[in-house]
C-alpha cells in the first residue's frame, strides 16, 4: 500500500492519503464539500486559504463511511484502527443455553433487524493511544489489546471515535461507533453466515466460533492452559469463520448492555436491560478455563472495574431508530 497527493476540486486544498482510497468520496475539512480521491493534477489549482501553511500537504483521512454502510460493504476501514470491520448481516438465532450456567438461561430467540459491522480484532495499545493520548495496560505491548479499562472509558474511546469522524465529514448522525449489544456480540460469535450469503430463518449457533469441541480452543484463543498466565498479541490464532479474531479468551470485551438475567420471550433487537449495577462482559480472558470463554458465556461487572482481563473491540452501526 502507498499514498497519494489529492486536491479538493472546490477550493485547492491537498490531501495525502492511501492509494487503497482512490476513486472513493472525502469531504474537505476546510471548505466542507465533497470530492473525489483521484491522483493530483501536475498543475495545481492555487489554494487561496487565510493562512499560506494551509497550502502544505495535509493527511487525509475523511473517508466518507457512512455512505459505504449504505452500500451494504462487506468491510469497512478506518484510519485509526489497523483491522477492518466486518459486516454482520441481520438474522435471527437462539441465544443463550438450557445447559450452561443460571445465567445463559434460558435459551430464547432473538431476531437483529439491522446489519452492523464489528472489528476484526480487539483495540490494541497503540489504537488506544492514539484516541485516549495514554496507556493503562498492565501487559505492555503496541499489538497486545488495551486492558485495565472501565466500561466508562470503553465507551469514551467509541464516542471520540465517532465525533472525530463526525468532524471530518465522514460519519454523518445516521451511524455511530460504539460497543457491541450481548445479542450482537454472541450473534457475531456463534453463528456461521449462510452458504452465498441467503438469508436463514434461525441461524445454527455453537458454543464456540468454531463449533462444540473444546479440544480445539487451543488453536482460536489464549485461556488458561496456553497463555503463561498473560495477554498476547491480537490476531495471533486462527479467525472465526466470519473472520472474526480473539472472540475466546486474551482479554473479555465490554458490551453495551446492562447486565440481568434474560428475559424469557423471543426479542427483537435487544439491548439490554435498562439500568442495573453491572455491565456484561464476554469472551473468556488469558486466564479463563475453556468453559467460561464459550461464546454464551456472560458475566456482570461493575462499570468503574479495571484489570488485566477486560478490554473491547467496537462496532460500527446505524444509530438506532427511536
Amino acid at each position: 500500500m502507498g499514498e497519494i497527493k489529492t486536491q479538493c476540486n472546490h477550493c485547492g486544498k491537498r490531501y495525502l492519503v492511501d492509494d487503497e482510497f482512490l476513486g472513493e468520496e472525502a469531504r474537505c475539512e476546510l471548505c466542507g464539500r465533497q470530492f473525489s480521491i483521484i491522483p493530483m493534477p501536475i498543475k495545481l489549482r492555487p489554494h487561496k486559504g487565510p493562512d499560506e501553511a494551509e497550502h502544505r500537504t495535509t493527511p487525509l483521512q475523511a473517508v466518507l463511511v457512512s455512505e459505504r454502510m449504505r452500500n451494504n460493504e462487506a468491510e469497512l476501514t478506518v484510519p485509526e484502527l489497523t483491522v477492518p470491520f466486518v459486516r454482520i448481516e441481520p438474522g435471527a438465532f437462539r441465544m443463550g443455553t438450557d445447559d450452561g450456567l443460571a445465567s445463559e438461561q434460558p435459551a430464547h430467540t432473538v431476531r437483529l433487524t439491522r446489519p452492523y459491522w464489528l472489528a476484526r480484532c480487539l483495540v490494541t495499545q497503540t489504537e488506544y493511544g492514539k484516541i485516549m493520548h495514554h496507556n493503562p495496560s498492565y501487559y505492555l505491548g503496541a499489538g497486545r489489546p488495551v486492558e485495565v479499562v472501565s466500561w466508562f472509558e470503553a465507551k469514551e474511546f467509541c464516542d471520540r471515535l465517532t465525533a472525530r469522524h463526525r468532524r471530518t465529514g465522514s460519519l454523518d448522525s445516521s451511524a455511530e461507533f460504539r460497543l457491541p449489544t450481548e445479542a450482537e456480540w454472541e450473534y457475531a460469535c456463534c453463528t456461521v453466515p449462510p452458504d452465498g450469503g441467503a438469508d436463514e430463518d434461525l441461524r445454527e449457533t455453537t458454543p464456540y466460533c468454531f463449533g462444540d469441541d473444546a479440544a480445539l480452543l487451543d488453536e482460536y484463543g489464549w485461556f488458561d492452559a496456553n497463555s503463561d498466565g498473560i495477554s498476547h498479541s491480537v490476531g495471533e490464532k486462527k479467525p472465526s469463520p466470519r473472520g472474526l479474531l480473539d472472540l475466546h479468551g486474551n482479554v473479555g470485551e465490554w458490551c453495551m448492555d446492562w447486565f440481568g438475567p434474560y428475559a424469557p420471550l423471543d426479542t427483537v433487537d435487544p439491548p439490554g436491560p435498562p439500568d442495573g449495577k453491572r455491565k456484561a462482559r464476554r469472551g473468556g480472558s488469558w486466564s479463563a478455563c475453556a468453559a467460561r470463554c464459550r461464546g454464551t458465556d456472560r458475566i456482570g461487572v461493575s462499570p468503574d472495574t479495571r484489570c488485566a482481563i477486560i478490554g473491547f473491540r467496537v462496532a460500527l452501526a446505524f444509530v438506532a431508530s427511536t
